[in-house]
C-alpha cells in the first residue's frame, strides 16, 4: 500500500529506491496509529498497483480527499538505477529475453533469467522498452523514467518531498522528525532504516563503458536534469 491514512502520508513508491524498506516502516507505524490513537479513519486503501505514479494514486480518490497529506517519493541515480535493475533480473529466475526482448509485458511474469545478458545488452532492452512503450504503467513498463512517478505536464510536482537513496539515512529520518512518526514508533525501531532488498552491485561506475554512459544520459536526461545527478 501507498497510502497511509492514519499518518496521513501518501508516498509514492519509485522501484529500486528503498521503497520496500521505506514502506515497511511507514506500514508498521500507520498500524499504530490506527489501533492506538484517535487518528484513525476507516477509509479504505484502494490504489490498484505497487508502484503507482501520484497521478494515479490521486485519480483513485475522490475531489480534493487527499490534498491535506504529506506526499513523498525517493528517486535515485539514473546510472545506479539500471545497474541495481540489471543485477535484481540477473538474480530473479522468472525473466525471459528472447531475441533481445522481454517475452512479457509485466516483470512477474517474465520466466528464467538473463544471466547470460551483458550490461550493454541490457540497456539496449531498456532504451527500446522506454522508447517503445512512452509511458504506460510501471507493470508495463518497468524502465520508465523516474520523473514520471511525480510530475504532471512539464515540471509540476505533485509531491511535498523528494528524497535521495544516496541520502536515503539523513532524509528518512527528515521525513520522521518533519512529521513526528515517534508519536507512532514503538520502542523507537523505525529511526534508522533496516534496508531489505539490497543490490550487492559495488560502484555502479565499473558496469560502465563510454557509450553505456551516454546510452543511459539519453534514456534518462529528464530524470539527470530534473533531479541534478550526474554520472
Amino acid at each position: 500500500m501507498s497510502v497511509f491514512h492514519n499518518i496521513k502520508l501518501v508516498f509514492v513508491r519509485i522501484p529500486k529506491t528503498a521503497s520496500t524498506t521505506i514502506n515497511e516502516s511507514l506500514y508498521s507505524m500507520d498500524c499504530y496509529a490506527k489501533y492506538f490513537t484517535n487518528t484513525a479513519t476507516q477509509h479504505k486503501n484502494i490504489e490498484r498497483n505497487k508502484h503507482e505514479t501520484i497521478k494515479e494514486i490521486l485519480s483513485n480518490y475522490e475531489n480534493s480527499f487527499l490534498d491535506d497529506y504529506y506526499k513523498v517519493a525517493f528517486v535515485r541515480n539514473p546510472w545506479s538505477w539500471v545497474v541495481s535493475y540489471y543485477h535484481y533480473l540477473s538474480r530473479s529466475s522468472d525473466i525471459i529475453i528472447k531475441d533481445g526482448v522481454f517475452t512479457h509485458s509485466k516483470l512477474r511474469q517474465m520466466k528464467q533469467n538473463i544471466k547470460n545478458t551483458s550490461f550493454s545488452d541490457f540497456l539496449r532492452i531498456v532504451e527500446e522498452k522506454v522508447i517503445s512503450e512512452n509511458g504506460g504503467s510501471q507493470a508495463d513498463n518497468p524502465f520508465r523514467p523516474q520523473h514520471e512517478y511525480i510530475i504532471k505536464e512539464g515540471k509540476n510536482i505533485l509531491v511535498d518531498f523528494i528524497g535521495k537513496y544516496e541520502n536515503l539515512n539523513n532524509d528518512w529520518k527528515f521525513l520522521y522528525n518533519k512529521l513526528k512518526l515517534d508519536q507512532y514508533d514503538i520502542r523507537n525501531q523505525h529511526v534508522n532504516l533496516s534496508h531489505k532488498n539490497i543490490s550487492n552491485t559495488g560502484d555502479y561506475r565499473t558496469h560502465y563503458c563510454d557509450e553505456d554512459i551516454e546510452r543511459v544520459s539519453a534514456i534518462y536526461k529528464k530524470d539527470i536534469d530534473f533531479f541534478d545527478y550526474s554520472f
